[in-house]
This record gives structure tokens, sequence and C-alpha cells, in this order.
């Protein structure tokens, strides 16, 4: 990896109505190959890889490696459409935490591991990104909320929100992940395509955070990009199964983010934000019924958001499996998702970023395959030389 690259309504909180549902939210748990092309797609095959392979290099020889270090070597060989999207992950991802809590955190380090070991991206396309300046952060956040996160003076009632215990690590952790985003932006602009392996932050408010979100790093990165004046008007399209609330009030009253949620009616959070549009969906919603209510929602969300840019939020949490999604839509029916919206997108000519969001199936690896068939989807789409790739960068022009 290298490193390179009118003041919104702040929204009300009823404590009684959503403490039972922010609890559960919160607190709920060698072999021998042959070429190094028949190599590469064995290796992108699957999500669960062996730990170590054999390789067969020259005549006869046989080393035996991590897989990511012949994954390396592969790259190098790799067929011509090599992808030109940049993906942008830091260990500070992983934040230590207690082995009862719910929040999957080992989630992003085997992300990153399925990314590196399927030889689809170059070194220079792996980026560490940097931290989000206090600057950057206060366009979308209260200063004083920005500097009370910063110096450890939150009130236990609203770190018991957020989720997570106060530390450095958890500090520079959502600056990181606000910073991917904002660099994300950029890079979407210039290849169609970008993707931060964390971020989706959505349920930050401006002066507040809660349900995992310290920082919004959806409204940060929107108002960072449109600051530098590449860009006026952006899309929020919110596929996490949770409506993205702190998104929706942040930008309530800014009409050039244009905020599209579509999630659980009686998911958390409880007492919703308004959206410039929101789609409620029962309990068990199958792949069917979510599909098609998704599909009406993005047609008219980026059609009536003119926007230049879209950030999607792919959260892996529709599952039918995740602990807190509530829903029934398989893991072939996320994928469906995933194809409609990069589709959708294309043919409005809008670049995108992709963030994670949020996942929580009952196995971890579930969570993990979800957002690895996202960021696949993406890599290969958007290969380099492909015509997807060409006609976005035109359009973004």
């Amino acid at each position: 990896m290298h490193s390179g690259f009118a003041q919104p309504r702040c929204g009300c909180l009823q404590i009684r109505e959503t403490v039972p549902l922010l609890w559960v939210f919160l607190h709920g748990q060698t072999q021998k190959v042959g070429s190094p092309l028949e190599n590469l797609r064995k290796l992108r095959s699957s999500v669960h890889l062996a730990k170590k392979m054999g390789t067969e290099l020259g005549r006869g020889a046989l080393l035996f490696r991590p897989l990511s270090i012949a994954a390396r070597q592969l790259r190098q060989q790799a067929p011509i459409g090599r992808p030109r999207v940049k993906v942008f992950y830091t260990d500070q991802y992983v934040l230590p935490l207690p082995p009862t809590h719910t929040f999957p955190m080992a989630k992003y380090r085997l992300l990153r591991q399925a990314v590196d070991d399927s030889g689809l991206l170059a070194d220079d396309e792996l980026v560490t990104p940097p931290s989000a300046s206090d600057e950057e952060l206060e366009r979308a956040h209260a200063r004083d909320y920005v500097e009370r996160v910063s110096q450890n003076r939150l009130t236990d009632a609203e770190q018991l929100k957020v989720g997570f215990p106060w530390s450095e690590h958890l500090v520079e952790r959502s600056r990181r992940s606000s910073g991917a985003t904002i660099w994300a932006t950029h890079a979407a602009l210039e290849d169609g395509c970008s993707i931060n392996l964390a971020g989706g932050t959505h349920h930050a408010f401006r002066d507040r955070g809660e349900g995992y979100c310290l920082f919004n790093d959806s409204v940060v990165a929107a108002r960072a990009i449109q600051a530098s004046g590449r860009v006026r008007r952006v899309v929020v399209l919110d596929c996490d199964v949770h409506q993205g609330n702190g998104t929706a009030s942040i930008c309530e009253f800014d009409p050039t983010i244009y905020t599209f949620s579509i999630h659980g009616a009686k998911n958390y959070p409880l007492k919703k934000e308004r959206s410039d549009l929101d789609i409620e969906l029962p309990d068990r919603t199958e792949d069917q019924a979510y599909l098609d209510a998704l599909e009406r929602g993005l047609r008219h969300a980026i059609e009536s958001s003119r926007a230049e840019l879209a950030i999607y939020l792919a959260g892996a949490d529709p599952y039918v499996d995740d602990r807190l999604g509530r829903m029934a839509v398989s893991m072939a029916g996320l994928a469906e998702r995933d194809r409609m919206v990069f589709d959708a997108c294309h043919r409005a000519g809008l670049p995108f970023v992709i963030t994670m969001a949020g996942g929580y199936a009952r196995r971890v690896e579930d969570t993990v395959a979800i957002h690895w068939q996202t960021v696949r989807r993406a890599l290969r789409q958007y290969a380099r030389g492909s015509r997807l790739s060409q006609e976005s960068r035109e359009k973004s022009r």
C-alpha cells in the first residue's frame, strides 16, 4: 500500500423510544497448482482461500509461500483488463474490542485479506488514507462536537450511544475512515469508481454520534469534494438496512446533497429522520420485493438529485442471516442489488464511491463474503481499459 493522493438542522432524539432498539443494535456476537493464469483464476474464485499454497515457478521448482506473496507475484502476470480502481484501507480500521462485543471488527481485516489474496489489485491501487482534518470534519459536524470527541470530553451517555469505548485509536479510526471517503471521491472522478473498505457511518449527527458512528464520512466527503470545486451536487444511495438518520438530519436543508435510504421500517432507529427519499420495508422482506423497491428508488433518486457524484453505502445487513437486519434478502439478492446500483450510476454517467456500512451476520465469514462480492464486482466491472471504465471517465469530465 502507499499513501498518495447553510448550517444543517440538528435532529432531535427521543431517548425513551430509541433506547431499546439502540441497546439491541449495539450489544446483540497446501496444494500444488499449475500455470499462473490458472492460479489467478483459482485465487479469484472464493473468499475462503487456503492459508498457503504451492506455486510452480520455472521448471520443477516448488516453493511454499504465504498466499498474499503468491498473489503479489501473479499480479505481474495478470491479463489485460486489470482494474484501475483505487481501494482505501488502513489497519487503523480494526479497533480492539472485548471478544463479547456485538460489532464484528474482524471483518475489515478479513476483507482486506480477501482483496490482497485475490490478485486483482496492483500495489499502487491499495491506498492508505490520511486522517480527515478538523476543517474537513467541521463541514459536517459542530466544532464543539469535534473538539469534545478529540479531547475525550463526551459524556458517559453520549459514549454509550456511540457503542464503542473512547480511545485515541477510536478517534483516529474515525478520522481515517472519513479521510478515505474524501480521497475516494476524487479517485472516483478519475476512474469512475472507488472503494473505501470501511465507512458508511450514517448514524453520526451534526453534534453527536450513535450506532457505532462517530463522524459521518459520507457528508464529510460530499462537502469536501464540493469545497474543492470539482462537484456541485452529490447523491447518497444508502442501502444499509438501518436508516441513515444522521445523514438525513445533517442534509435535510442542504439541496446540494440528495439523501436516499432504503431500510427496515421497524428496525433501528425507531425514530426516523426525513431523507429526500425514504423507502421503508417490512420485516422479512425477500429478494424480489426488496429489488423492486430499490429499482424504483434508484431511478427516482438519481433523476431527482441531478447529481455529479454518488456515494453508495453497500450495507451487508439486509442479509437473511444478519443478527440485526430483520430482512430476508439472500446473498445472491445482495449481489443483484450491487449490479443494479452500479448499472444505474453508469447509465446516468455518475462516478461513485462504495463504502461498506453495516453487516452483523451470525457468521462473520458471511458478512465478509457479501462485502467481497461488492468489491469484486466493482474491480471487474471497472477494469482498466474496459468500456465502463472509459465511458465513466469521459462522462465525468
